[in-house]
């Protein structure tokens, strides 16, 4: 019985000095950190983007414009003709105005609704190119993990882990 404990602690011990001789015999980890928000924001796909949905903004707010200027439009008309009006008249006034009133703020809704989607739509666009380029990145240079630098879970790193120029070289490249 004591041999078998014996032999058991031996065989555990022989384990973990091997699991230590493999450990300390291994490579280093390679890394790399990437500034995505950079990335994004430097790209030619990300300035395309960007423009995109910029205008596409203003497009919906000079719509936008044309309508609330029209409900103010309105509400001066209905203020102006009030004496002239009977009440039957006035009582249906108001409640095409209101009727307007709310289908503008609807509008908003749905212009906002459309914008957000825009933009998350316009991400994972780019975020699709960007994990494409960053693997490709990766194997090439043989880097074992890239950490995103703004996510703000990296304080301090050197320099030379910086991939984010090639990243933006290869991504302009690729998406001229």
């Amino acid at each position: 019985m004591i041999m078998k404990h014996l032999t058991k602690i031996l065989t555990v011990a022989v384990a973990f000095l091997f699991i230590q001789l493999g450990v300390s015999a291994a490579e280093p980890l390679k890394i790399g950190v990437l500034d995505l928000q950079r990335c994004i924001q430097e790209s030619n796909e990300g300035k395309r983007i960007a423009e995109s949905l910029k205008n596409k903004q203003a497009e919906m707010q000079k719509d936008l414009d044309k309508k609330q200027q029209a409900l103010i439009d309105m509400q001066k008309d209905m203020e102006k003709q009030s004496l002239m009006l009977s009440m039957d008249a006035k009582t249906e006034r108001e409640k095409e105005f209101e009727k307007k009133r709310r289908d503008l703020n609807y509008l908003v809704q749905d212009m906002t609704e459309e914008m957000k989607k825009a933009e998350t739509d316009a991400r994972i666009s780019i975020l699709n190119i960007l994990s494409g380029v960053v693997e490709a990145i990766a194997k090439q240079q043989k880097l074992d993990l890239i950490a995103e630098r703004s996510n703000g879970g990296i304080l301090y790193f050197a320099k030379e882990l910086d991939i984010t120029d090639q990243v933006l070289a290869e991504l302009n490249r690729v998406k001229p």
